[in-house]
């Protein structure tokens, strides 16, 4: 029972330490509770190996090993502490001075009679059957511990106390209640039963490992519930795409949907982000933007506009003021796509408005474009002197002379493309 006990202990300590580095390596805070699991797994390790008699000889150097493991873990815990609360930043000289009484406890390890040190590890304890040597080093041990344990509570009450975070202050309370259970039970277990009623018990051995995964369950809670230590760049990243008013999306090179954020969602029709859902699904003129995408690459651009219709919920198509940007690499290399957009919401009104024809519509998108009325008739196949007819209408039915206040006025009704890019384009709104 005591091995599957410690080798259950061992086990939860590493998964629970892989998991958060696993979230962000690179990260301070994760990389410290890693450390603290890892301390955690080695005293349960010796003891596996000694209550399964793997030496020949009792090993007090393994015992010393993970009794030193067990208590540096209490100024770990205080650093994390330290660290997660953002009070200050401790220069070195006090980190010698925080250290003072732990660099005592190991060296008063090291003059310690072996078997006392063993029996830490290995040894069902009562109190009938403490030596003199192991009652002085468990007291010593426990005046340490109750240290660092005073200074993490401080710094959680400190911390929680001067954060403005919402998010913060929950963190700091849930990890400052599981560290205050935790320790009144080793309190209760270590100090209360043993030294003040004078009742001879016997106790499972290592069970102040057990009591520390009260703290490392809240450290989990705070995980779950308030991201404590998951604020990746990843997260962060998917965050600021949500605070964008604009429709946003990522592409990969072969145009399937990495990610939007909430507003694309808005508009879009449902679709799973987990599979690779083609941009073609959800956008009408696919085939020329992959046309141009593909110009703008020999014409040496790196972005263009152009108003664009997406599929929305039920099918309903949606215009879109668009712009689309490659996505290059250090090295040069397209490695993705880029699509901002806009809804385009008075189109309809002006058309309304002004009893503007679809047809019209097209040449004025034309002539924003910059195109002359030769270049119009071949676009759209008609003659030249229709659409000079097209466009008389137009200054007509706009109250407009020239083509200057035509884009004046029309600016209003964003007709015109107002993504900044390197080309402007103009497809068919109809």
């Amino acid at each position: 029972m005591i091995i599957a006990l410690f080798t259950l202990l061992a086990c939860i300590y590493l998964f629970f330490g892989l998991y958060v580095l696993s979230l962000d390596y690179k990260n301070r805070l994760n990389l410290l509770f890693f450390l603290i699991s890892l301390f955690y797994v080695i005293p349960c390790i010796v003891a596996v190996l000694m209550q399964l008699n793997l030496f020949v000889e009792p090993e007090p150097d393994w015992a010393m090993l993970g009794v030193m493991c067990y208590n540096v873990n209490w100024y770990l815990m205080f650093l994390f502490q330290l660290f997660l609360t953002r009070i200050f930043r401790p220069k070195w000289y006090l980190h010698l001075v925080l250290l003072s009484p732990l660099v005592y406890l190991i060296f008063r390890l090291t003059l310690t009679p072996d078997f006392a040190v063993y029996e830490i590890i290995n040894q069902t304890r009562s109190i009938s059957s403490y030596s003199e040597s192991f009652s002085n080093l468990l007291a010593q041990i426990t005046i340490v511990a109750f240290f660092y344990f005073f200074l993490s509570v401080t710094t959680l009450f400190i911390g929680r106390s001067r954060t403005t975070e919402r998010k913060l202050k929950k963190q700091i309370s849930i990890i400052l209640i599981s560290l205050i259970i935790c320790v009144s039970i080793a309190f209760t277990e270590q100090v209360v039963l043993f030294v003040w009623s004078g009742i001879t018990i016997t106790s499972i051995p290592g069970m102040a490992m057990a009591y520390s995964l009260i703290w490392v369950f809240g450290i989990w809670v705070a995980l779950v519930r308030y991201r404590l230590m998951a604020v990746t760049p990843s997260f962060i990243s998917h965050e600021i795409l949500n605070n964008i008013e604009e429709v946003v999306m990522l592409l990969d090179t072969g145009y399937n949907i990495i990610t939007m954020n909430k507003k694309a969602m808005g508009f879009m029709k449902p679709c799973n982000l987990n599979k690779a859902e083609h941009i073609s699904d959800h956008l009408k003129e696919f085939d020329k933007i992959r046309q141009e995408i593909d110009n703008l690459r020999n014409e040496k651009l790196m972005s263009f506009s152009c108003k664009v219709h997406f599929n929305g919920v039920g099918n309903e198509e949606t215009l879109m003021d668009a712009i689309f940007k490659l996505l290059i690499d250090e090295y040069g290399d397209l490695i993705g796509y880029l699509i901002i957009a806009n809804e385009v919401k008075d189109i309809g009104f002006l058309k309304h408005r002004f009893r503007i024809s679809n047809r019209e519509t097209l040449v004025i998108q034309q002539v924003l474009a910059g195109q002359t009325n030769q270049e119009i008739s071949r676009v759209m196949h008609i003659s030249e002197r229709t659409v000079k007819s097209h466009i008389t209408n137009i200054f007509n039915k706009l109250g407009v002379d020239n083509r200057v206040q035509l884009l004046m006025l029309l600016k209003d009704f964003k007709l015109l493309p107002d993504q900044p890019a390197d080309k402007m384009l103009f497809f068919n709104t109809r």
